[in-house]
Parts: C-alpha cells; sequence; structure tokens
C-alpha cells in the first residue's frame, strides 16, 4: 500500500504527523488492512480510515506485540519526518 499526503507547507510539522499516526495506528490491525486491501473504490478506503469508523477489530492492542509490522511502519515514518525536516531545513538555509 502507499499513501500520498497533500498537505500545505504551514501545517506541515502538525498535520502530516496527526494522519501519519492515525494512519500506522489503523494499519496495525489486520483486519483493518485487509479491509483496505479489498477495498473497491475511494469512497470505501476513505471510510475506513476516516476518525468516525467502526473498529473493525475488538480484539485488544496487546495482540500486536507479535508482528513485524509496527516498527517496520514507525521506521518509514520516522525516515519520512526525517528527510522532510531535512528538506525543510535546506528550503529554510537557501532563501
Amino acid at each position: 500500500m502507499v499513501f500520498l499526503l497533500a498537505i500545505p507547507p504551514e501545517e506541515a510539522g502538525s498535520t502530516h504527523m496527526q494522519l501519519l499516526t492515525r494512519l500506522t495506528s489503523s494499519l496495525v490491525d489486520d483486519k483493518v488492512r485487509e479491509s483496505l486491501i479489498n477495498a473497491s473504490s475511494a469512497e470505501e478506503v476513505l471510510a475506513l480510515l476516516s476518525p468516525d469508523a467502526p473498529s473493525v477489530s475488538p480484539e485488544p492492542a496487546i495482540a500486536v506485540k507479535n508482528t513485524r509490522l509496527v516498527p517496520l511502519v514507525l521506521g518509514i515514518v520516522a525516515v519520512a519526518a526525517f528527510i522532510n525536516a531535512g528538506i525543510h531545513w535546506m528550503n529554510a538555509t537557501v532563501q
């Protein structure tokens, strides 16, 4: 899965991190991830990821400990934040 976030520059420090946090929290759940993979329309994906979407899995979050997805997703988020910070710093020093 690939997600593209179009965030206005003035919200780059807050909005994208909130969205990435929400996204990674949702993708940890195997049932949510499977539902996203099987979604057949953009509306279905948006409904699954909306803040008021009902929880697909009633299982406790502790059950996630045995998966490799959490460190992978957190690593990807960290790399994206690092790259974004570097680009922002480069743009600030050039101007």
